[in-house]
């Protein structure tokens, strides 16, 4: 068996700090019920990075993996590298580079919603649709898309069906049965407007509620979540989030975790999740009411557009005047006092048997972390003293403990026992402790390096071989 050792030229003494070390832990070998507490790692993206525009007004994931951008500089679109804007410049048909919202409908085409109209964007080329309401040229505020592939838009609080190469407006039937029947339709689709909710049932749009007195202000859009279960979320400008079920309504706002109660955007995302977009900021929803999400780099001036979660994880995020941000599930987080470290001089840990773990700080005691947190552990009731520079759980469950001596328990919660000279342990100051894969227990410490093999120790010193005595990491390679 091959055991690498590391070892330290000039040691220091053992009452001082021996390292600073930051503990970090890859949450992808973390259990589920550990990773209670999302880290992340935030880039930024504007225009000396390739963006047209500071403005990113709406983001979408086609289902060929690019994500695109809405600016107000045209349409950009994203590889994993680099930026392609589309615009007036190359694009074909774009009446204008003042893009608002996007919509991916069935057939793969990437639908633009502008200051100056509806386009429908395909293969590097712009068809417009001019949807006229009164002499003006609107765009649309909700884009929708049937089970039969029909496509619906909200329009200035007017319905509109698209019938053939033109979308023809739509008169709104009040019929308490139809609403009922449209409501029960899974082929249906949701278009609401200031106080109107609106279900589609075959080419037919009914009003299912008429909110009227039940909200003090109107409905900027809303979405059906879960897709099929007939719940309405509705974002308002003025009541916060509006959630219809059956015909009753629920308001939640800043007492229920949005950052506001002016509403801009409820956003599902593939994960499953439903978000608020606010003008201050970004909510989750998380059953019961929002959780405000920390992570958007905001200062408290600056507004958030849209946010959009792609099939890797990432949230992306728009503003409207400092680009594009990506908030990615960090591999890599640092547990430090705000997650109930009380002492941050941590020199070792171990991974239970159980998933958990356990660190061992310079004289601060070993901690466990549970819950997300890292709580101070029972054990330390029993050790010889709290300077602890080693920890490790054995094949059979139980627990070394390193320091001045050496400790080994079979239960946190219960004493255990010392090893000394009357052992045949004569080591000073543990600073390793691991077991190979025959179930040799190795110790590293100030005087050399020990085996212990469940019956007596056996030291190791340069007389044996070693190019110094002190011992601070042992390893087993793969060879054994």
């Amino acid at each position: 068996m091959r055991i690498l050792l590391r070892m330290v030229i000039r040691p220091p003494s053992p009452s001082l700090s021996l390292f600073a070390l930051l503990a970090v832990f890859m949450i992808s070998s973390a259990p589920a019920a550990e990773r209670t507490a999302e880290r992340y790692v935030v880039s930024r993206w504007g225009m000396e990075d390739g963006l047209p525009q500071s403005s990113v007004n709406d983001i979408l994931q086609t289902r060929d993996g690019y994500i695109w951008f809405s600016t107000h500089g045209g349409l950009v679109r994203f590889d994993g590298t680099a930026f392609t804007t589309f615009d007036r410049n190359n694009t074909p048909g774009m009446r204008s580079d003042r893009l608002l919202g996007l919509f991916e409908a069935s057939d793969g085409a990437l639908w633009l919603s502008s200051e100056d109209g509806f386009m429908e964007f395909r293969d590097g080329r712009c068809t417009p649709y001019l949807i006229v309401h009164d002499g003006l040229v609107y765009s649309p505020s909700m884009v929708a898309q049937d089970a039969r592939g029909v496509m619906w838009l909200s329009v200035n609080g007017v319905p509109y069906r698209r019938m053939g190469d033109r979308f023809e407006r739509q008169n709104v039937r009040t019929d308490t049965a139809l609403a009922r029947r449209a409501t029960d339709d899974p082929g249906g689709v949701w278009l609401m407007h200031d106080f109107d909710l609106l279900r589609t049932v075959g080419d037919t749009i009914v009003r299912v509620a008429d909110l009227r007195g039940r909200l003090s202000s109107t409905v900027r859009e809303g979405v059906e979540h879960p897709a099929g279960s007939g719940v309405v979320y509705m974002a308002t400008n003025g009541d916060g989030v509006a959630r219809y079920e059956e015909g009753r309504l629920t308001l939640y706002s800043e007492s229920e975790g949005l950052t506001s109660r002016f509403a801009l955007r409820v956003i599902p995302d593939r994960g499953g999740g439903l978000w608020t977009v606010c003008y201050n900021g970004i909510a989750r929803w998380n059953g019961d009411g929002f959780a405000p999400f920390d992570e958007v780099p905001a200062n408290g001036q600056d507004q958030i557009t849209s946010i959009m979660k792609d099939g890797e994880g990432n949230y992306w995020i728009g503003t409207p005047n400092r680009g594009l941000f990506r908030v990615r599930p960090s591999p890599l987080w640092t547990i430090g006092s705000a997650d109930g470290l009380k002492n941050t001089k941590m020199l070792s840990l171990t991974r239970r048997r159980d998933g958990t773990f356990l660190f061992a700080t310079n004289c601060g005691g070993v901690y466990e972390w549970s819950g997300g947190r890292a709580v101070p552990s029972a054990v330390n009731a029993f050790l010889p003293n709290l300077c602890v520079w080693s920890v490790f759980e054995d094949s059979k469950g139980r627990f070394w403990f390193g320091a001045q001596v050496l400790y080994r328990t079979s239960s946190l919660t219960s004493p255990g026992r010392m090893f000394d000279s009357t052992d045949g342990f004569t080591g000073r100051d543990v600073f390793a402790v691991t077991e190979d894969s025959r179930g040799i227990i190795w110790i590293g410490c100030l005087n050399g390096l020990f085996r212990y093999d469940g019956e007596r120790f056996r030291r190791y010193s340069t007389a044996d071989g070693l190019s110094y005595n002190d011992v601070r990491t042992i390893v087993e390679d793969a060879s054994g």
